[in-house]
C-alpha cells in the first residue's frame, strides 16, 4: 500500500530544522556537543549515503521513527507523523541524488531560496548545481524535456509540486504513487483531456510536458522489504478514555446508570471520536471527572447491605455443582472463580439459614463480612479490573492507606474513597502502554494486559471482560492465533454493532446528519423527524451488510437497495413499504450504496438546493482519502457560493462561481465529484430536473487513479469499487478508527507493513470489512510500540 509523501515539504522542513546541525547533509556538524562530537555526516565525501549513527538509516521506517522521537533536539514533537515521514523521505532521496543547494539563491542568484530553487530529486548522468538538466528524449516519438519543463512549471507544478511529490490541490506524479504516469501515450491524453483544463495543452505541449514528467519523476522511494524488517509499530500516542468509552467502562464496571456519565462533556470534533489526537484535557474536563467519579462510587456503596452471612466459602465452580447440592432451585454460580463463590437461587443465596450480617456481593466487592481483608481484596481485584493490569505494590499501598482514612468513619466511606482515587487515575483515564522488554529495533511487544486493552477498546469500547482478564492473567495475549481468537469472538458479539455502526457514523459525521438544512417551505415532504430517519436508515443498512451479507467494503459503495420505513418513504416519494419498521426496498436506478443515503446527501445540502462541492469533497476525502483544504483566511480568495438563477442549474452556477485561477485547481476535482449525484435533491429524494432543467449529472474526474468521464453515479459508483486507491483508504479509515490515531501509509512508512499486511488481507478476503478487523490485530502496530525512553 502507498500514499505518497511530499519530498517537496521535507526539503524545506529539512532546512528550517535540521540544517543547522547537519548542514547540506554532506558537511560536519556546526555544533561539537551535538551527538557524537561533531561528525553527524548524512552524505559521506564520496556522496553515498552514510549516516552512520543510526543503524538503519536507509529505511524510511527507521528513520521517520528516529526523527520523531529524537530531532530535532529537545521534545519528542517538535517533529512528529508527516513532519518525520517528509524529511525521512527527503534524506532518503539524497542517496539518489546529488545534495541541493539549500542555501539562499543558490540557484538563480536572487538572493531567495525559493521553491522553485530545489530541483527535482531524482538522479540523472547530467547535473547543474546539483539539478538534473533535461535532455531530449533520444526516442524520436517522445518530446523536448527542456520545453516540457517550463510548461510543467508554468501550469503543473502549483498542483503537483516543483518535484513531482504533489500538493492539497493535486496527486503525486512518483512512479509507484502515480497510477496513470507509466504508460506515455495515456499521461499524454490524460494532459490533453484536463490539464491544467481541457484543451489547454495539447498536441507537442502535452507530449513534451509528458516527456519532462516520466524523465525527471521516474525514481521514488524504495519499497521496504516487510518480510526482513524487524518489526515497526509506528507512533502510538497516548489515548485517553473518549466519552462513549468512559460512560461503557463505568457501567459495565460498576452497573450504575448510564446517565450519570452525562456531566462528561462529548468529544467535539469532525473525524472519528476515538482519535486521539483530539482527546485533550482542560480545567473543565478534570472538573467533570472529578464530578463523576465521586457520583459513581456514592452510587455504588450505596448498595452494601446487610445479608446472610456464607456457612462456607468456594461453594462452587459451576452453575451444576450447585444443582448437585441445591437441586433446581439453584440458578447459578456467583463468583466461580473466586475463594467466595456461593451457590443463588432465585435472587438469593441458597444457604440462606446463616444469620444476616454486613456483606455484600456483586461483580467487584464480593465478601461475608464487611472488614478490612475484605476492603483489601477489593483493591486487589476491583484494581485490577478497573486499571486493566495488575496494581503495582506501591498502588496497592496507596489505596489501603485511602481506604484506611476513610473508614475512620466506617467500612463504605473507605471503600467510597478508594473508588474515586481510582476513578480520578491516570491509569484509568488514559490507556497507558509501556510493554514488556526491548527488541534491537527500539520497538517493544505489549503485555497481554495491553492487548486485552487493545482488543476490548477496539471492538466493543469498553473495559475488559473476565474472558479476556483470564488469558492476560496467563499471558496468552501474546500469541496472534489466540489474538485472532479472540477479535472473532468480540467482532461475533452484539457490542460490536454499536461501535462498527459509529464507525459510519463518524465518517459521514452525525452532527451534519441531524442538521439536515433543506427548507420544509421549499421542500415540503422534508419533516423535523427525517433527520433521526437517515440516522435509523443508516444503522439498518450498515447492520444488513455487516450481518446478513458478506460485509464486502464493495457492498458499502454500490449496494442497488435501501431501508425505509413508512414515514421515510414519504420523504423519498417512494411507494410506502407498510412498515413502521424499516425495511429493504428497491428503487430501479436510484440506489448508489452509501452515496444515495439522505445521510449523506441530505446533510450535504442548502436550505434550497444542493451542495456538489461538498458532497464532492466527502467523496474525495473520505473514500479515495484525497486531501483538501479550505484556502487560509489570508490566502486572499474569496469564497462566495454562487448567485441564484431560476434560469440555471446549481451544477451550470457552481461551475460558473468556481472559475479561475484562484478556484479552478481544486473545483476541478471537487466539482466533478459532486455532481455526479445531482439527481438527488437536498432531502435525498429523486429528481430528474433542477428548476424545470434537466439534471446534468456527467462528470469528467481528474487527479485520481479513477480519472476518467462517466455518464452519471452509476459509473462513477462502479469506478470506485474497482479502484485500488478507494480500497486502500478503506484499509488506512478503518486502520485509524480501530487503533484511536492516524495512520501513515506513505511508501517506506513507519506504518507501511501494517498497512501492506492488512490491505492483502483485505483484498484477499473479497475486501471484508470483518476480516479486515481481524487483520487489524496481527499487525507491527497493534502487536508493538516505539519504546518508551
Amino acid at each position: 500500500m502507498s500514499l505518497p509523501v511530499d519530498v517537496t515539504k521535507g526539503a524545506a522542513l529539512y532546512k528550517n530544522q535540521c540544517s543547522s546541525c547537519h548542514d547540506d547533509g554532506n558537511s560536519i556538524a556546526t555544533k561539537p556537543d551535538f551527538g557524537a562530537q561533531n561528525d553527524i555526516d548524512i552524505i559521506d565525501r564520496y556522496g553515498q549515503f552514510s549516516c552512520e549513527y543510526l543503524s538503519d538509516c536507509a529505511s524510511q521506517s527507521s528513520l521517520s521513527d528516529y526523527i520523531h522521537t529524537a530531532m530535532p533536539w529537545g521534545a519528542v514533537n517538535n517533529c512528529d507523523k508527516s513532519c518525520a515521514s517528509d524529511i525521512a523521505a527527503y534524506i532518503i532521496n539524497l542517496q539518489q541524488t546529488s545534495v541541493p543547494n539549500l542555501g539562499p539563491g543558490d540557484d538563480d542568484e536572487d538572493g531567495v531560496d525559493n521553491p522553485s530553487d530545489l530541483c527535482p530529486l531524482k538522479p540523472g548522468p547530467a547535473r547543474n548545481n546539483g539539478c538534473p538538466v533535461p535532455t531530449n528524449a533520444p526516442d524520436p516519438d517522445r518530446g523536448d524535456q527542456i520545453a516540457g519543463l517550463d510548461v510543467y512549471t508554468a501550469q503543473c507544478s502549483t498542483c503537483h509540486g516543483s518535484h513531482g511529490g504533489g500538493t492539497n490541490i493535486g496527486p503525486s506524479l512518483i512512479q509507484g504513487e502515480c497510477k496513470v504516469c507509466g504508460d506515455f501515450g495515456d499521461l499524454v491524453d490524460i494532459i490533453e483531456i484536463s490539464m491544467p483544463t481541457p484543451g489547454a495543452c495539447i498536441d507537442d505541449c502535452a507530449i513534451n510536458v509528458a516527456t519532462y514528467v516520466q524523465s525527471a519523476f521516474t525514481a521514488s522511494i524504495q519499497a521496504t522489504n516487510c518480510a526482513a524488517e524487524a518489526p515497526s509499530p509506528g507512533i502510538f500516542p497516548l489515548r485517553r478514555l473518549n466519552k462513549r468509552e468512559y460512560t461503557n467502562t463505568i457501567v459495565d464496571l460498576f452497573g450504575v446508570d448510564k446517565s450519570l456519565m452525562n456531566r462528561i462533556p462529548a468529544e467535539q470534533n469532525s473525524g472519528f471520536d476515538n482519535d486521539a489526537g483530539v482527546l485533550g484535557v482542560n480545567s473543565s474536563l478534570v472538573d467533570s471527572f472529578i464530578d463523576a467519579s465521586e457520583v459513581v462510587a456514592a452510587a455504588f456503596v450505596s448498595t452494601l447491605s446487610a445479608t446472610p452471612i456464607v456457612s462456607s466459602g468456594d461453594q462452587c465452580n459451576t452453575t451444576s455443582q450447585c444443582r448437585t447440592t441445591y437441586g433446581a432451585s439453584a440458578t447459578d454460580c456467583v463468583d466461580s472463580l473466586s475463594n467466595q463463590s456461593y451457590c443463588q437461587c432465585g435472587t438469593d443465596r441458597c444457604d440462606t439459614g446463616a444469620s444476616p450480617s454486613p456483606s455484600t456481593s456483586n461483580r467487584l466487592l464480593s465478601c461475608a463480612a464487611l472488614n478490612d481483608q475484605c476492603a483489601f481484596d477489593f483493591i486487589k481485584n476491583a484494581g485490577q479490573k478497573i486499571y486493566r493490569r495488575p496494581l503495582s505494590t506501591q498502588e496497592n499501598k496507596q489505596l489501603r492507606a485511602l481506604y484506611t482514612e476513610g473508614k475512620s468513619i466506617d467500612f463504605a466511606a473507605g471503600i467510597q474513597l478508594v473508588v474515586e482515587a481510582m476513578l480520578q487515575s491516570p491509569s484509568f483515564l488514559y490507556r497507558a502502554e509501556f510493554g514488556t522488554g526491548s527488541l534491537s529495533s527500539g520497538v517493544t511487544p505489549l503485555t497481554s494486559w495491553e492487548i486485552a486493552t487493545r482488543l476490548s477498546y477496539m471492538f466493543w469500547a469498553t473495559t475488559p471482560d473476565d474472558k479476556l482478564l483470564k488469558l492476560a492473567a496467563e499471558d496468552k495475549l501474546r500469541d496472534k492465533k489466540v489474538i485472532a481468537e479472540q477479535a472473532q469472538r468480540l467482532l461475533s458479539d452484539n457490542k460490536a454493532k454499536k461501535v462498527l455502526r459509529l464507525f459510519f457514523r463518524n465518517l459521514i459525521q452525525q452532527t451534519k446528519i441531524l442538521a439536515a438544512p433543506a427548507d420544509p417551505a421549499i421542500y415540503p415532504h422534508m419533516t423535523a423527524q427525517a433527520p433521526q430517519l437517515y440516522l435509523k436508515e443508516l444503522d439498518a443498512f450498515v447492520d444488513h451488510i455487516l450481518w446478513q451479507k458478506e460485509a464486502s467494503w464493495d457492498e458499502f459503495l454500490s449496494a442497488d437497495y435501501t431501508f425505509v420505513n413508512n414515514a421515510l418513504a414519504e420523504v423519498y416519494g417512494f411507494t410506502p413499504p407498510g412498515s413502521d419498521d424499516f425495511v429493504q426496498v428497491s428503487e430501479q436506478g436510484r440506489h448508489f450504496g452509501l452515496f444515495s443515503l439522505g445521510a449523506v446527501v441530505a446533510s450535504r445540502a442548502h436550505e434550497s438546493e444542493t451542495a456538489p462541492v461538498l458532497r464532492g469533497a466527502f467523496i474525495l476525502q473520505s473514500f479515495m482519502c484525497v486531501s483538501i483544504e479550505v484556502p487560509a483566511d489570508d490566502s486572499g480568495v474569496e469564497i462566495k457560493p454562487p448567485i441564484p438563477d431560476p434560469n440555471s442549474t446549481t451544477r451550470e452556477r457552481w461551475i460558473q462561481a468556481t472559475k479561475g485561477k484562484d478556484c479552478e485547481g481544486c473545483h476541478r476535482t471537487l466539482n466533478p465529484a459532486g455532481f455526479a449525484f445531482e439527481n438527488f435533491d437536498p432531502t435525498g429524494r429523486w429528481r430528474e430536473k433542477d428548476k424545470n432543467l434537466p439534471v446534468d449529472a456527467s462528470v469528467d474526474l481528474p487527479g485520481t487513479d479513477i480519472s476518467g468521464m462517466y455518464a452519471g453515479p452509476a459509473g462513477l459508483v462502479n469506478a470506485l469499487v474497482e479502484s485500488e486507491q478507494a480500497a486502500q483508504c478503506a484499509v488506512q479509515l478503518w486502520a485509524q478508527y480501530s487503533y484511536g490515531h492516524e495512520m501513515h501509509a506513505n511508501t517506506g512508512g513507519a506504518d507501511e507493513c501494517s498497512m501492506q499486511s492488512a490491505y492483502n488481507t483485505f483484498i484477499g478476503k473479497n475486501k471484508s470489512v470483518k476480516e479486515l478487523l481481524i487483520a487489524l490485530t496481527q499487525t507491527d502496530a497493534f502487536l508493538y510500540r516505539t519504546e518508551v525512553k
